[in-house]
């Protein structure tokens, strides 16, 4: 049913003030589910056919809000399925409420080809690109964005976000932390610095995953390393090191270094039985002896066993019977 004479000036064919239409149009959206939103929108626009000045702007905020709640409406839906990424190399999540940037800092890092677009819940389903640094490809994976019970509504969303190896939280101001936190923490999923935070991290009841804060206007408080949105050399830095990774390079027979690296994460310890059983099932059966280069190494190609303790960035070529 049309409503036009709510914004009519009495019988008169004058709209009323634009702050006065909007106003009303607030209270008539106060307390509609999405969908309802959706509808009620359209009778407002076919209500307002001024087309100039505030009225004009008053039409564009709200296809921008139809644009948003649609947008909701499908991520909401999609968390009746499942969302599915595999894990091909070590792997980074981005997360963050609309509008953050996500889309803008995923591809900027990876040079991907993602949608980006000015209305929120742009990104409606994992969106992939691949970031390469000292060697090492990083899997990053834009998820769609967070809101108030989202733990609730896409729980599919939260299940995907534990199985990941690091995160980067988004954000415009400082207080879309307490958003992200506390759907984080009712998840029971708790993010720290690895490079402050150098306690053991296992709980039967909590994922524990290291994280960094990239921020697009004010510096947050927080206990994670917070980074400007333009830093873009520190945010590669950063969530490198948030990865702890441990690289070791396989030489041949002839002498030649293959990249990339074979890679570890988060190990305290990477020895050349780890290396032989990455190779494959009959270097670890089969094996003599390994010769290692770098960092471990007592002399450059030192003869070694299984057990000889590995560091980052060392050259190993293994020798099988």
């Amino acid at each position: 049913m049309l409503r036009s004479h709510r914004f009519l000036v009495g019988d008169s064919v004058m709209p009323v003030p634009a702050r006065e239409m909007r106003q009303s149009i607030k209270k008539r959206l106060q307390g509609l589910s999405p969908d309802q939103r959706i509808r009620e929108i359209d009778r407002i626009l076919k209500e307002i056919p001024w087309t100039v000045g505030d009225y004009k702007g008053i039409r564009s905020e709200l296809r921008r809000q139809q644009e948003a709640e649609r947008g909701l409406v499908s991520v909401r839906h999609s968390a009746k399925g499942r969302y599915y990424v595999k894990k091909e190399t070590p792997q980074s999540m981005i997360i963050g409420l609309p509008n953050s940037g996500k889309s803008t800092l995923l591809a900027s890092l990876t040079r991907s080809d993602v949608r980006i677009a000015a209305y929120p819940f742009t990104t409606q389903k994992p969106e992939l690109g691949s970031l390469s640094y000292n060697n090492v490809r990083i899997q990053m994976v834009e998820l769609p964005s967070f809101y108030s019970g989202v733990r609730i509504q896409n729980k599919a969303l939260i299940s995907l976000l534990r199985t990941t190896d690091t995160v980067i939280e988004v954000i415009n101001k400082a207080e879309e932390l307490k958003v992200l936190s506390r759907e984080l923490e009712e998840s029971r999923i708790r993010l720290y610095n690895r490079k402050t935070d150098v306690h053991e991290k296992y709980s039967e009841d909590y994922v524990f995953l290291p994280a960094i804060v990239v921020y697009r206007n004010t510096e947050p408080e927080t206990e994670l390393e917070a980074i400007s949105f333009q830093d873009r050399r520190r945010i590669k830095e950063e969530l490198y090191q948030q990865l702890n990774i441990t690289r070791i390079y396989l030489r041949d027979m002839a002498g030649n270094v293959n990249l990339p690296p074979v890679v570890f994460l988060d190990m305290q310890e990477v020895c050349v039985e780890d290396v032989a059983r990455s190779i494959g099932p009959k270097y670890l059966k089969s094996f003599r002896y390994a010769r290692i280069w770098g960092a471990s190494a007592n002399y450059e190609g030192e003869k070694v066993g299984l057990k000889r303790r590995l560091e980052d960035g060392d050259t190993v070529t293994v020798y099988i019977s």
